[in-house]
């Protein structure tokens, strides 16, 4: 049927599309397929010219590196990116459903810098991509574990109804790491500390819920290996005050801040002098003269104790 060339250009546009179709074999292939519309001398709609092109190499070549951009290329999980996006979807399905719940698990494996410096990177990684595999056995079709970096792993639990259910489903996943990996004929032990936080209800960004998960993770670690803790306000109060002395200890450091009290040893006996035992005190310009018990063990976990011993002696 002509059309005038008013009709065609509306109706018969030029066009350009790429489909899928499906060949006498049963393989898919990826089609660009482009064309405009062409008239005879009086106008008349005569029909499209244009092209097709198997573009399915293309196709798979874009969906390869799609697929690269968003999973750990050591343990093929999802990586840091994939995961920050559905953390953010299971936040806005939290949002249009109130009674939607769900739970992320901070996961750091125990002492592996030790598996790392004794037997090398190599086993290392073979290591890191054997706990990947288990892990994922481990956790439902609808949840998503990622390697975050490093030993650490995360795992995003999706429609979980309690803090109750989320603590039985860090359990079973714990218990996938009781029995011993075998890496180049050798068997290896594996624990991990675990930090969980439940999402849902008022809005948070996934940077947050991550920050607590990994606030969580470390409180559980330090009550040794194998243990989880679950999330609570205090533990940020806690983590950010400690956070503040650290900083306030590298200040101090430079503005001299440190000073040594000298309390003399003497014989019961004759009540001679014997010598001095040196006492270290911190002269914190806001919270006055502070013993070694309120700083110390932030001083160790930091490294600074080494210069604040250098000062000393």
């Amino acid at each position: 049927v002509a059309l005038s060339r008013e009709r065609a250009d509306g109706f018969r546009a030029a066009f350009e599309r790429e489909l899928r179709i499906k060949n006498a074999a049963g393989e898919y292939r990826w089609i660009s397929d482009h064309g405009r519309p062409f008239f005879d001398l009086d106008g008349r709609f005569g029909g499209f010219i244009g092209a097709a092109s198997d573009i399915t190499d293309r196709k798979r070549m874009e969906m390869e590196l799609r697929y690269q951009a968003l999973h750990d290329p050591l343990t093929s999980l999802p990586n840091r990116s994939l995961l920050m996006d559905r953390i953010s979807r299971a936040q806005e399905r939290s949002q249009r459903h109130p009674e939607s719940r769900f739970a992320l698990v901070f996961i750091d494996l125990d002492r592996f810098k030790v598996i790392n410096d004794s037997l090398g990177h190599l086993v290392g990684d073979k290591l890191l991509a054997s706990c990947g595999a288990r892990l994922n056995e481990a956790i439902r079709g609808l949840d998503t574990l990622a390697r975050f970096g490093g030993d650490e792993f995360i795992v995003l639990l999706e429609e979980v109804s309690s803090l109750g259910e989320t603590i039985k489903i860090v359990k079973r996943i714990r218990d996938k790491l009781k029995f011993p990996f075998v890496i180049d004929d050798k068997e290896l032990w594996v624990t991990a500390s675990f930090g969980i936080v439940m999402g849902g209800g008022r809005p948070v960004r996934a940077e947050e819920l991550l920050r607590n998960a990994n606030i969580a993770m470390y409180d559980a670690k330090k009550l040794g290996r194998g243990r989880f803790k679950v999330f609570s306000d205090k533990m940020l109060v806690k983590a950010m005050s400690w956070m503040n002395l650290e900083n306030e200890l590298r200040t101090g450091l430079i503005n001299d801040e440190f000073q040594l009290l000298f309390q003399p040893i003497v014989d019961a006996a004759d009540y001679r002098l014997l010598g001095f035992e040196a006492l270290l005190r911190w002269r914190h310009p806001l919270r006055g003269v502070l013993g070694p018990a309120e700083f110390i063990h932030i001083a160790e976990e930091s490294g600074q104790i080494v210069e604040i011993g250098h000062q000393a002696l």
